[in-house]
Formats: structure tokens, sequence, C-alpha cells
């Protein structure tokens, strides 16, 4: 075991320096990746529903009903 890592022993002991300062910038990528992901998804979720409202709106002025949908009523119509 010790033979596997003697390399970095010996560079321990020529430098006293530990690989801390960059696991400590790794940590600060991942933490960056972790959060790209989450406003990626956030705004994955605002632009899908954009898209459906869009195509909601296209599809009830598409089927004659118009705004209101099927339950609009009629100004013109008497009870």
């Amino acid at each position: 075991m010790i033979r596997s890592h003697l390399d970095g022993i010996v560079a321990w002991t020529q430098t006293r320096r530990t690989n801390g300062f960059l696991e400590a910038i790794n940590g600060l990528f991942q933490a960056a990746k972790r959060k790209a992901r989450r406003v990626s998804g956030i705004l994955c979720v605002r632009h899908n529903m954009a898209e459906r409202s869009m195509y909601a709106k296209q599809e009830d002025n598409e089927s004659g009903l118009g705004r209101g949908g099927a339950n609009a009523v009629d100004p013109q119509r008497t009870h």
C-alpha cells in the first residue's frame, strides 16, 4: 500500500503541501454545477409553461370558442 502512494509521500516531504487547496476548488466547481442544474431546470419549467399557455390560446381560438370558451356569455342573448 505504501509503495502505491510513495510518489505522493515523497512529494509531500519535499514541499509540505497537500492537495487540500485543489480539493476546495473542486468543491466550488461542483457546487456551481449543482446550482446551474437547478437554474436550468427552473428555466425549462418556465419555458414549458409558456409553450403550453401559448398553444392553449391557439387551440381555443381555432375551435371557435373565442376568449371565454364554452362558458362565455353572449351579451345579445336574452333569457
